[in-house]
């Protein structure tokens, strides 16, 4: 495990839910990562995998079934909730939002407050900013962006 859990539980409330994290530790050097660098906040170690250059850093979070690996990488204060997947290459920031069964793959990168939830999907090199929301089976992938007041839903493929 390339991590440990901080002693001090943290609440935090998330979609009408409580749930009790902690802070991350390095013990080990890996990406960017140097032993000691404290990082984001988890439920338990199945929120981060313990292999690859995945991290959670500031205050980013991860919690109930959510999973982050590979070399993906959340920053600030964004989440990955509930059953949401994040992995490959995968960048989340800036207050961005995965939750539900959401799947955030490939390059792809949600940031700017925005969300994607439900079982919708953001992949290849997609990308979700400045509130913009992607949820329902919605499968954004390609080029695409989506941003402002723009939003993807139920099942819609664009790429």
């Amino acid at each position: 495990m390339k991590y440990e859990l901080l002693p001090e539980p943290i609440l935090f409330s998330f979609n009408g839910k409580s749930y009790t994290l902690f802070k991350i530790k390095a013990v080990e050097n890996f990406g960017d990562v140097k032993i000691n660098d404290i990082g984001g906040l988890v439920e338990h170690n199945g929120n981060l995998s313990g292999t690859g250059s995945c991290w959670l850093y500031d205050n980013a979070k991860s919690f109930g079934s959510a999973l982050v690996s590979d070399n993906a990488r959340l920053y600030d204060n964004s989440l990955a909730g509930e059953n949401a997947w994040v992995f490959d290459n995968a960048k989340m920031s800036k207050n961005a939002q995965a939750y539900g069964h959401a799947k955030i793959f490939d390059m792809a990168k949600i940031s700017d407050n925005a969300k994607v939830f439900d079982e919708a999907r953001v992949y290849d090199i997609a990308r979700v900013l400045n509130n913009g929301v992607v949820y329902g089976r919605a499968k954004i992938r390609g080029n695409l962006r989506v941003y402002g007041e723009n939003k993807a839903y139920d099942n819609i493929w664009e790429g």
